[in-house]
């Protein structure tokens, strides 16, 4: 038995949360295909799929149970990666130094255009393998099972962006949700850079989450709250000694009847690295609402 499919999927995003800033407070929307490809899964052999869409190692830094994910996770730029660092004493913004660039969580390879592998599941493993455009290769391994109530999801992926890049790297993710709500995750990862500077240290990242998912908190869906933290190292530059703290509140509240979630997070970034600047710290708020359908 054989089954063939497909996906296409475009976007519209009019001024991106990590791209907007205090130099460029409006982005113009425009459509762009996000996925276009075609699969095929023979029975009990796993699926391949060809066309643009994820590689293997997409989303494997970003396993999170918590229910809370939509308003903040280890991709910490996510929201406000375009604000630049600002040293008040030298009364300027460091030249190309934003949030995304100092704070990055190493998510493996994203949609490109490529040929994927996925094995099927054995006792809740599976493992994927991609090769794309411009000699990309990656792969991934992924868990997800149950016991004694309790829920684990997990991923680890290696990558190599191949001509695009000068580095590989490894990631991974784990997230585990308690019966009664109690949920933690971890991600982390590391970058082996082909052209290190002199006296550089290797990009790295760690990040973690407590939150408690409510179930009958409202009766109109459930309520998650969580807390997180992360260190970002020499993402980048790497003989510089940036380190990057972020830590971070977030609220999501379902409206099941409407397959809505609500949310509000908080969320505060702080930069030092060796040359002697003293940037001010980035604090943000920001709230909204995800429809799905």
């Amino acid at each position: 038995q054989l089954t063939v499919g497909g996906t296409f999927e475009v976007q519209w995003q009019a001024n991106p949360s990590d791209q907007v800033s205090m130099d460029e407070e409006t982005i113009a929307g425009e459509f762009e295909e996000r996925i276009m490809e075609v699969w095929l899964a023979p029975k009990d052999m796993g699926k391949f799929s060809l066309g643009r869409g994820d590689m293997a190692s997409d989303d494997t830094a970003e396993v999170d149970l918590s229910g809370t994910d939509v308003a903040g996770n280890s991709d910490v730029a996510d929201v406000g990666g375009g604000l630049l660092f600002h040293d008040p004493a030298a009364d300027a913004d460091a030249v190309g130094l934003s949030v995304k660039n100092a704070f990055s969580n190493m998510d493996g390879l994203s949609r490109k255009n490529r040929v994927r592998y996925d094995t099927p599941d054995f006792a809740g493993f599976s493992l994927s393998a991609a090769a794309g455009e411009k000699e990309m290769v990656d792969a991934a391994l992924r868990y997800s099972g149950t016991f004694s109530g309790a829920k684990l999801k997990a991923a680890v992926a290696w990558s190599n962006p191949g001509d695009s890049k000068d580095y590989s790297q490894i990631n991974g993710s784990a997230s585990l949700l308690l019966p009664l709500g109690l949920n933690f995750t971890i991600a982390g990862g590391s970058r082996d850079l082909d052209a290190m500077p002199a006296n550089g240290d290797d990009p790295t990242f760690m990040y973690g989450k407590i939150g408690w998912k409510f179930d009958q908190l409202l009766s109109c869906g459930s309520t998650a709250l969580s807390v997180d933290y992360g260190r970002y190292e020499n993402i980048k530059h790497q003989d510089k000694g940036e380190e990057g703290t972020a830590y971070g509140l977030q609220l999501v509240q379902k409206l099941a009847d409407w397959n809505t979630e609500l949310f509000a997070a908080y969320r505060s970034f702080e930069l030092e690295d060796d040359t002697g600047a003293a940037y001010d710290d980035i604090s943000l708020v920001m709230g909204g609402a995800r429809l799905k359908f």
